[in-house]
């Protein structure tokens, strides 16, 4: 029985011995050789004989095939000089490689199309279809629809390789756990590297130049994109409906948009750097509760802007510096939170427009025309900001300009109605407009927000003071002056010219005061405002009439416009 078993024993040895051999055997080398010199003239004959395991060295030549893979096979370029070993297409409407097998290597070609196409008639450079664990490295595409296509495959590494001249570099369809990393993609029409419905990749120290899109995700969740580069496109990372992924130390310059997201959520954008670019990172269209930090949004047209109801968004220990208008925008975008960002030497340091119930605190910058600027906005905390801006000397030089213009009209009637009543009554038209438009210059700049917390009380008490104090300037003046037509003309000249006063201290419109008056003078801006222009006309005609009537038919209609502006945005 034990002699038995030995026997038993030497019988399994022996045979996983010879299957082991046999198994080492099968892993040939098969050579490729289009002079004739070799194994094989052709990869695909090289292939159909193969078996699992086989490496298939392909020596210079070019190949005119479409190559099917469905083999575990390693397939290298002998020299490693792309320009040596050109396989392209015999029939366009096929791949011209179409890799249906695991666990295959290919390395060192130049694939193209045999024709001299461009477009969309043209088909993949390398086709992964349903696969896993493969090697796609050091290859070169050029003329094809896609360099590299990877549909519903996984787990493959795409290295080294260079994309050039097709309508998109690399593009990888319902795949996920893919690497792709150091690959080039340039000079294609469409797209550098685009993601579809692809999920858990990693893309790494990837290039995309000069096309439409440098790289895109659309629907495409958790991936994560570090120490890429993009330059000379359209938009140069953008995520469409992309939520979860991860952006760390990528680079874009000298884009339309550097980087770009579209109702993409919990995304985290750390350490990038976006320069050159007309928007630096720009969100828009329902992105929500994204993280950016420590990203360097500099010497772009604006900065880091959130446009279009986004919200919960984070922005800490951002640069946004040296950007032609703006540092940080938020426009239509509520809740969100700017912490320890630096916005400094644009002309514009933080812009809101729209925007409520944001959070700005400990941010700091010195710009040219204003720290921070917001318009239609309420409800924001301010706390702790050193954001600057010199509105304040322009305010000066406007106001100076004004009494110099109001001496000298005062000069000119002093003859006719005295010289003491000339200059109260000019000063009347002409500098109490300057009280509510420095009343909205404030409100417009966030300025009281640094003293007092902001609830709706404060709101309305900026807005009264606004709409209010002059009013009663203009009771008090036609009350003790008795003088009803400067009275009347300074209520219905306050609106407009205060409305001029505050767009020209803030830049809105160009101080050409030809196209100013132009502007304030058009037919829809006069219909606008002229219901204030009559109630406050009419307050300083009967403030003028000095009867307690009067008074108080100037006082109601005053209280009236109050009820009115408090529920005006």
């Amino acid at each position: 029985m034990q002699m038995k078993s030995c026997y038993i024993f030497y019988i399994v040895v022996t045979i996983g011995f010879l299957t082991m051999v046999s198994g080492i055997a099968a892993a040939a080398t098969i050579n490729v050789d289009d002079n004739g010199s070799a194994n094989y003239t052709t990869i695909q004959a090289a292939i159909d004989a193969a078996n699992n395991g086989d490496t298939v060295l392909v020596y210079p030549g070019i190949y005119s095939e479409n190559v099917d893979v469905n083999k575990e096979l390693t397939i290298v370029a002998k020299s490693g000089n792309l320009e040596n070993a050109i396989v392209q297409a015999i029939d366009s409407s096929d791949y011209v490689f179409h890799i249906t097998a695991d666990e295959v290597k290919i390395s060192g070609f130049y694939v193209k199309d045999g024709v001299e196409r461009y477009w969309e008639d043209s088909v993949p450079g390398i086709y992964l279809d349903g696969v896993h664990n493969c090697v796609i490295n050091n290859n070169q595409f050029s003329n094809v629809f896609y360099g590299l296509v990877l549909e519903a495959s996984s787990n493959n590494t795409l290295s080294n390789n260079i994309a050039t001249y097709n309508i998109g570099g690399i593009h990888l369809i319902d795949s996920n756990y893919n690497i792709l990393d150091n690959n080039a993609a340039l000079n294609n029409s469409e797209n550098g590297i685009l993601l579809e419905h692809s999920t858990y990749n990693n893309l790494n120290k990837n290039n995309a130049f000069n096309s439409i899109e440098g790289i895109r995700l659309i629907n495409s969740e958790n991936n994560f994109l570090s120490y890429n580069t993009v330059s000379n496109t359209t938009c140069g990372i953008y995520f469409e409906a992309s939520d979860n992924n991860t952006l760390d130390n990528n680079i874009a310059l000298n884009n339309f948009i550097g980087i770009r997201l579209i109702g993409s959520s919990y995304c985290t954008l750390e350490n990038n750097t976006a320069s050159n670019n007309k928007d630096g990172i720009y969100l828009e269209g329902y992105c929500n509760d994204n993280t950016l930090i420590n990203n360097n949004a500099s010497n772009n047209h604006a900065g880091i802007s959130l446009r279009g109801y986004n919200k919960n968004n984070t922005l800490e220990y951002n640069k946004a510096n040296s950007n032609e208008k703006y540092g940080i925008v938020l426009f239509s975008s509520n809740n969100n939170k700017l912490r320890d960002n630096t916005a400094s030497n644009n002309d514009i340091g933080i812009f809101l427009k729209y925007s409520h119930w944001n959070l700005l605190e400990n941010n700091d910058g010195s710009n040219e025309r204003y720290g921070i600027y917001h318009s239609a906005s309420k409800y924001n905390t301010l706390s702790n900001n050193n954001i600057k801006g010199e509105v304040f000397l322009k305010a000066l030089a406007f106001v100076f300009l004004l009494i110099l213009i109001m001496l000298s009209t005062s000069y000119l009637l002093k003859d006719k109605i005295g010289k003491k009543k000339s200059i109260i009554s000019v000063s009347m038209i002409l500098l109490l407009p300057l009280l509510p438009a420095l009343i909205k210059v404030i409100y417009e700049l966030h300025l009281l927000e640094t003293i007092i917390p902001i609830l709706l009380w404060n709101y309305l008490f900026i807005r009264f003071l606004e709409f209010g104090l002059p009013a009663a300037v203009i009771i008090f003046y036609g009350y003790t002056t008795e003088d009803q037509l400067f009275s009347t003309l300074s209520g219905v000249f306050l609106i407009p010219l205060s409305f001029i006063y505050a767009e020209i201290i803030l830049g809105t419109l160009d101080p050409d005061p030809i196209v100013n008056l132009g502007y304030w003078l058009h037919w829809s801006s006069i219909v606008d405002v002229s219901p204030f222009m009559v109630l406050y006309g009419l307050i300083g005609y009967f403030g003028a009439r000095r009867t307690k009537l009067s008074l108080i038919i100037s006082i109601c209609i005053a209280i009236f416009i109050l009820v009115i502006i408090s529920g005006i945005d």
